[in-house]
């Protein structure tokens, strides 16, 4: 997976939720404009394997204006 920042972020959030819209994993994320990869190993926030079944990525980025950015 991948997402893209048009500007240089302050702060980067990738949250991963599943088909329930739980949260179920969440780290900080590059902060440079451009495009980055991002690999999910599978594990949720306790370190175990996550179940099988639909995820989608939620990307929250702030500037450095401390406003927020498209991702």
């Amino acid at each position: 997976m991948a997402y893209t920042l048009p500007a240089d972020a302050a702060l980067t959030t990738i949250n991963v939720i599943d088909e329930n819209g739980t949260i179920v994993h969440t780290e900080s994320g590059q902060t440079t404009s451009g495009k980055h990869p991002f690999v999910w190993d599978g594990t949720d926030m306790n370190g175990n394997q996550a179940p099988a079944g639909v995820y989608h990525l939620s990307i929250g980025a702030l500037g450095k204006d401390q406003k927020a950015l498209p991702a």
